[in-house]
């Protein structure tokens, strides 16, 4: 018998026991379902135990929730926290948005946007009469 196996036996023979001692009748019938359900995924593949246990994990952390708000607590059970899978991966950080500025040719126009994520945009519009009153141009690096 495989480590996921037998985790698998003893995290099932657990979530039995704790049963009882849930308070509401139909958690208990979800809960009798769901232990029923993924004691049906039977597999050799290696991954399919290792979710099918990670799901257990999950799902016997919702058990002892739903047994503390009785004021219980279930000594149990002492497995850790599921084993992280392909999509736990961290995020890159977010690249820098694009940032875009245009003159008009005669000068007396500038605009700018900034893109804001999952917002819009930020748009800055300056017009001026006579821009040679006061206009500070920015140097181009080059």
């Amino acid at each position: 018998m495989t480590d996921y196996a037998q985790e698998f036996m003893e995290m099932t023979e657990a979530a039995k026991t704790m049963i009882p001692l849930m308070r509401d009748m139909d958690d208990r019938a979800i809960v009798d379902k769901w232990i029923t359900r993924v004691k049906t995924l039977q597999s050799k593949d290696v991954n399919v135990l290792k979710h099918r246990n990670n799901f257990l994990k999950y799902f016997m952390g919702i058990i002892k929730r739903t047994i503390a708000e009785t004021g219980q607590s279930p000594a149990c059970c002492t497995w850790g926290k599921p084993e992280p899978g392909p999509f736990d991966k961290q995020l890159p950080p977010p690249k820098p948005l694009p940032y875009q500025c245009h003159w008009t040719p005669d000068k007396r126009t500038y605009v700018a946007i900034q893109p804001l994520p999952n917002r819009g945009a930020m748009v800055y519009m300056a017009v001026a009469e006579k821009p040679e009153l006061g206009w500070e141009f920015p140097k181009k690096s080059q």
